[in-house]
């Protein structure tokens, strides 16, 4: 199989691109980024037969159209996706091209599911938010329904080190990310409907192995969107995180009005007062580094149900480092996809169409270990 890694020479892109090309399943890689230099750097350094480069500028759909025509798989971890997710899968559906994405915003996932009829027609499998969070937790979710006679509650809780980002964080989409995933009202599935509630409000502490106890927070993510439709007769859906080291920064932004995407007149022009927040958060003063928090991400499933009629919960617990956290996950889906593992065609959430117990144990092989624990509740 061709896949293409779109925006591959970045933090998680370049773990996807390393995990494709060490597939006997894969022959050949190409690394799609506007920054080619970027990309001739990472090809020079993992050394492979299997990679090449293509320069690609995700904001022409011509060239997009272009370089996924006789590719397999696209993977796209170009981001933010609140601005780019929908435009490239509609590319990638144009092109007749498989795809695979880590799209990790709750808004454009509810514009890329209307496009599953279009996907369906034009022979395309197409599996958006297959990171960690959005992806694998989605895959966990599905393992619970799995496990339980019936699912009732899913409760996400995470919390991701701000020292377990790679790079400047003035050039970082994930950070743009997490300054949107804090503004305004966000989708929550509470009693059984979509209900909006402010960000960042239901702070509750929650204790992780690695990280100790954490605050975590309402913010807007793709798993109580997308999970419902897929996993009938629950009650809640609910996600939590937060980014240890930056939580109060965060909110200090939110009350500022920084995490706004709506463009801000000044007297120089317009400017989103987001990017403002990011180019804020480049300028901070280096830290102490005995007061920084371990480079270390952790994601926690809670799900509770029945089995036999009695009432069961079940805990999912997962830590390490982002890039590979959220890299491997989307490899393994684009390999499953490329090897006629995924034979609905469409567009899907990780819990409507992968396997979990072939996907988790892909996951197993390349050193992501899932703890699942299990109690009467």
């Amino acid at each position: 199989m061709k896949i293409m890694a779109l925006g591959g020479a970045g933090q998680e892109g370049s773990r996807t691109v390393r995990d494709l090309v060490a597939s006997p399943m894969v022959e050949s890689v190409v690394i799609g980024d506007i920054n080619i230099d970027a990309g001739n750097r990472l090809k020079q350094e993992i050394d492979s037969g299997k990679l090449s480069t293509l320069q690609v500028d995700a904001t022409v759909n011509a060239e997009l159209v272009s370089a996924f025509k006789n590719i397999d798989v696209v993977v796209s971890f170009v981001g933010p996706y609140y601005r780019f997710g929908l435009p490239i899968l509609k590319a990638a559906i144009e092109a007749g091209c498989n795809y695979v994405d880590i799209c990790d915003d709750a808004e454009p996932t509810v514009e890329m599911l209307k496009l599953h009829d279009q996907a369906k027609t034009a022979g395309v499998v197409a599996v958006i938010g297959c990171g960690v969070s959005p992806g694998t937790l989605n895959v966990l979710a599905r393992d619970a329904a799995n496990r339980l006679d019936h699912v009732e509650d899913l409760h996400f809780r995470w919390n991701v080190s701000s020292t377990d980002v790679e790079g400047d964080i003035s050039e970082s989409a994930a950070v743009e990310h997490a300054i949107h995933m804090v503004d305004g009202d966000v989708t929550q599935f509470l009693d059984g409907e979509w209900k909006k509630v402010p960000a960042m409000s239901g702070s509750e502490r929650v204790h992780f192995p690695v990280l100790g106890d954490c605050e975590a927070y309402y913010l807007g993510h793709p798993e109580p969107v997308t999970i419902p439709r897929y996993i009938k007769g629950l009650r809640n859906v609910t996600q939590k995180g937060g980014v240890l080291g930056l939580d109060e920064v965060l909110r200090a932004f939110r009350e500022l009005g920084l995490t706004s995407d709506e463009p801000l007149q000044l007297k120089g022009g317009a400017v989103r007062p987001s990017e403002v927040a990011v180019a804020l958060l480049g300028r901070m003063p280096e830290p102490d580094p005995a007061e920084l928090p371990p480079a270390i991400s952790e994601l926690m499933l809670i799900a509770t149900g029945t089995r036999a009629e009695q009432p069961v919960r079940m805990t999912y617990v997962m830590s390490g480092r982002m890039g590979p956290l959220t890299g491997i996950p989307a490899s393994v889906a684009a390999q499953m996809i490329g090897d006629g593992q995924i034979s609905q065609k469409g567009v899907f959430a990780p819990e409507g169409c992968l396997d979990p117990e072939v996907f988790l144990a892909e996951l197993a092989k390349r050193g992501i270990e899932v703890k699942r624990t299990e109690e009467a509740a």
